[in-house]
Formats: C-alpha cells, structure tokens, sequence
C-alpha cells in the first residue's frame, strides 16, 4: 500500500509541476503581449505627442514618416544631398549653360569621376539637362531642368538661414 500511496503522490506531483509549467508560460506569454502592447501605445504616444506638439506650433511636421521612403525631405536630400550636387547647382544656376570643362575648373576638389558620377545622377533625377553636340571635338553642355530651377529659391532661403545663423570661418579660428 505504501508503494502504491507513493506513486500516487509522485504522479500527482508531475502533474501540479505540468500545471504550474503550463501556467507559467501563460503567464510568460501575457507578459510578452502586454509588453508589446506597451511598446505599440508607447509610440503611439510619442506619434500623437509630435502631431500635437506640430499643431500646437500651428504648422505642419516636418516628417510625418521621419525619413521614411515617403518622407519628402528624404527625397530631396537624395537628390540633392552630398557634397557635390548643390555646388554643381550653383555653377550652372550662375552661368545658365555651362561646358563639362568649365564645371570641372569651376567645383573646386571634385574629380572627373565624381563630377560625371553627380551629373549622371542629377540628369536622371530631372535636375540637368545634358545636351550633346556632335562636333569634332564632341562638346556636351549642361543646364538646369526646370525641376531644378523650382528648388533655386528654398537653396537660398538655406543660404540666408547659413549666413544669418553660423559664424563665418575667420570668427571660428578667432
């Protein structure tokens, strides 16, 4: 009988550790929802307290999908950021038509290679106008699109912000 009395007490001890086994992955398990749950309100917070904060400032946000591939100052900066791209900009802005020669020698420290790198990559993004003649020898000039021309006024409203806002590179070696 106390052999029997024993197993019984063992099988009844597997099966309470199985129970509280099994309740303690739910309760694991609930713990990882509610923390995701947490985490999603906790985002959802700071989305809604960055609209407010925007409205409050009665304007729009500056990213709604902060450099998302929606975001369309992520879109700009693609095609015009770098450090080459707005100094091209600028050449052909000042001159109209410019040679590929004349922007070399203009854009100060730009190699041949990052030169015809930025103008294919502006040409595709509908920046420049590439216009080939064939004559001997080949001569190539490039202009700015009317996309290009549109963005002109924002890049001087940069300029402005740069001249009223950082000191100029004499006052920083003072």
């Amino acid at each position: 009988m106390k052999g029997k009395n024993k197993e019984e007490s063992i099988v009844k001890e597997k099966m309470n550790n199985t129970k509280e086994t099994a309740k303690s992955k739910k309760s694991a398990a609930k713990k990882q929802v509610n923390s995701k749950d947490a985490i999603e309100n906790e985002s959802s917070k700071s989305k809604k307290a960055a609209a407010k904060a925007d409205s409050a400032k009665g304007r729009e946000p500056l990213c709604e999908d902060l450099a998302g591939k929606n975001c369309g100052l992520k879109k700009v900066l693609d095609i015009i950021g770098g450090k080459w791209k707005i100094m091209i900009l600028c050449v052909i802005d000042k001159e109209g038509t410019v040679r590929y020669g004349d922007l070399s020698r203009r854009v100060f420290g730009i190699t041949n290679t990052m030169l015809a790198n930025s103008l294919k990559e502006m040409e595709a993004d509908g920046l420049v106008e590439r216009r080939q003649y064939m004559e001997m020898p080949v001569r190539v000039e490039y202009s700015l699109t009317q996309k290009a021309e549109s963005i002109i006024p924002i890049l001087l409203q940069l300029k402005k912000w740069g001249e009223e806002n950082l000191p100029d590179d004499q006052e920083e070696s003072k």
